[in-house]
């Protein structure tokens, strides 16, 4: 468990870790408050030890702050790194055992070398510009012919691996290094870092950790390049402590996915990717690069967030622009009735069930929707299985044109105001999903449709009872309608009921609960029988339909309107007594006489 994962767990006991650190404070609302880290009574010192910011704490007279496992080592005068361990011990989490992978290793002899001179010392001076204080704190060494250099790998004093590095390179240009046999990979630099760091910076070579100590940063190396990460399986339990960890690579292709692959495995959480305008740390060194500098590159370390994780700055334009448009009940097109016009709206990014008894009218409905939406500016998209598109058309038109006995001319201008704004897709019977979605995402992109009709579900090759199926297809609506703000309006069949007085609710939709529960609308229509069997005796002011709204996801609004229908226009209208009118201005309305005979 590394030092966030830890400090989190402390967290959540803030006032019992904070009591036992600080025995003589007390609580005061939401922080614990005493003198000092020394413990006594007084009020400098707060720990927040509820909310959002439980574990965080300060000492107002010193400055001094951080989180429960830096209270920890001030209260008790202990290393970080002993406070760390002794964090963990109090939460009941064993000790990292520092045992390294089952492959057994060896440990190199002493080796037979000498101190830096001649050769080797001038080029880590002059042409590596690295001090001789640097050179023997970390006990660099050069072989006896002085023709390489000898990195020992130390921790905890103990020799675990020699790295050599000749100063001449192959013919080839290329670097000589050699390390022992049989030996742990490890980090280089270990014996440097202090106990009471907080962050580390890993490098990829060891001249650079050697530049880095020389501007007091602590830095540990890689035994190889950025591509072999097999000393993580040995050091990863010693890197648990590092509340961050600072990955300098080599600012080249292969050097940044290295260090993002070593983040993969050390934690996201922790991790911070540092970017320079030079290659490494040590060209840094060379080129007089300052300290200063150098820190705020490493205030500029980047961290890998997830893609899909984002703060609320990220959306505020977004949000803006939601509250600038108006209540979100007057936001998306209206339904072509307008009681429901502040009540219910087919919004963008919004997917809506229709649903209904077979034969009470959906389609028709529907249709009316749709010419409507045309009328207010929309692009529509529909897939009928059950009709061919020019049947479809031809509902579309009558309704359009508001008779069901228009002239030619009344239907060439239906057919030239429709155009533009309705695409059709030409398929009649069950259909290929992913034919449909590609047509969709090619009429999104192409033609910037905003609204989508699948009429219905049982077209679209899912058995009724395959409701993993049916899931998986509504997921791909979903997707589809997130991705372009798009509205997708899905035809369900209800579930054959008793009889047909009583209309079908959100959970008689056939299929999947994951048809409704996915979608933002659920709209049932239901024609009124018993009216149509009364005949002429049926009372006028008595409905032809119902159109239910069962969930509206945006408002939470649920409700019933009363329709009736026009046979001749194929339209429905929320009062009893009424004409239904072209949804488009057409000058030269003719008699039935001169109309197409249907």
């Amino acid at each position: 468990m590394n030092w966030n994962e830890v400090s989190n767990r402390l967290a959540l006991e803030a006032e019992a870790v904070a009591g036992m650190l600080l025995p003589n404070g007390k609580r005061q609302g939401p922080e614990w408050v005493a003198g000092s880290v020394e413990g006594e009574a007084g009020e400098s010192l707060k720990v927040r030890i509820t909310g959002n910011k439980a574990g965080v704490w300060k000492d107002f007279a010193t400055g001094d702050a951080g989180d429960l496992v830096d209270l920890w080592a001030a209260a008790k005068r202990i290393t970080l790194k002993e406070a760390f361990f002794e964090a963990h011990r109090y939460l009941g989490i064993p000790d990292p055992s520092f045992v390294a992978p089952t492959r057994v290793y060896s440990r190199p002899s002493r080796p037979a070398v000498v101190s830096p001179a001649g050769r080797v010392l001038k080029y880590l001076t002059e042409e590596r510009k690295l001090s001789l204080e640097t050179i023997r704190a970390f006990k660099v060494a050069a072989s006896k012919e002085d023709d390489a250099i000898v990195f020992p790998y130390l921790r905890d004093a103990e020799l675990i691996n020699l790295k050599h590095l000749a100063l001449e390179r192959d013919s080839k240009g290329k670097k000589r290094t050699w390390q022992s046999a049989g030996a742990e990979p490890c980090l280089f630099g270990w014996d440097l870092v202090p106990d009471s760091a907080k962050a580390v910076l890993i490098v990829e070579g060891e001249l650079d950790a050697m530049s880095l100590y020389e501007y007091g940063i602590a830095a540990l190396s890689v035994n190889q390049g950025a591509g072999n990460h097999q000393w993580i399986d040995s050091d990863f339990d010693r890197l648990e402590r590092f509340p961050e960890i600072f990955l300098w690579f080599d600012n080249d292709d292969a050097g940044q996915k290295g260090a993002r692959e070593v983040a993969q495995r050390l934690g996201l959480d922790r991790c911070r990717i540092v970017k320079f305008r030079l290659k490494d740390a040590n060209e840094a060194l060379q080129q007089g690069v300052t300290a200063e500098e150098i820190g705020e590159a490493l205030d500029a370390a980047e961290r890998i967030e997830p893609s899909d994780l984002r703060t609320p700055a990220a959306y505020l334009d977004d949000v803006l622009a939601m509250f600038r448009d108006g209540p979100v009940n007057t936001v998306g097109a209206a339904l072509p009735w307008p009681a429901w016009s502040d009540k219910v709206r087919l919004r963008p990014a919004e997917l809506s069930v229709w649903t209904g008894i077979n034969g009470h009218g959906k389609s028709d409905l529907l249709g009316q929707v749709c010419v409507d939406l045309i009328r207010q500016g929309e692009r529509v998209c529909i897939f009928s299985g059950e009709m061919k598109p020019a049947t479809v058309l031809r509902h579309l038109t009558i309704q359009a044109c508001a008779t069901s006995t228009p002239t030619e001319k009344f239907v060439r201008a239906a057919n030239d105001w429709m155009c533009g704004a309705l695409w059709l897709y030409a398929h009649v019977g069950t259909i290929s999903q992913d034919s449909l979605m590609e047509a969709f995402r090619y009429a999104a992109k192409r033609y910037r449709v905003t609204h989508f009709v699948v009429d219905s579900l049982l077209k679209c090759g899912i058995a009724e009872d395959d409701y993993k199926a049916q899931k998986a297809f509504l997921d791909r609506l979903c997707d589809f309608k997130n991705e372009f703000n798009a509205h997708v309006h899905l035809v369900a069949h209800a579930r054959k009921g008793e009889s047909e007085d009583k209309a079908p609710g959100k959970l008689d939709v056939r299929g999947a609960g994951a048809i409704t529960d996915l979608a933002d609308n659920v709209f049932t229509v239901w024609r009124n029988k018993r009216k149509e069997l009364a005949g002429e005796e049926a009372e006028a002011d008595v409905e032809d339909a119902r159109l239910y709204c069962h969930k509206q996801r945006a408002t939470g609004y649920e409700g019933a309107l009363r329709l009736w229908f026009d046979t001749g226009s194929l339209q429905f209208s929320q009062r009893a007594n009424w004409h239904a009118r072209p949804a488009f201005d057409f000058p030269a309305i003719t008699t039935p006489s001169a109309a197409i005979q249907a």
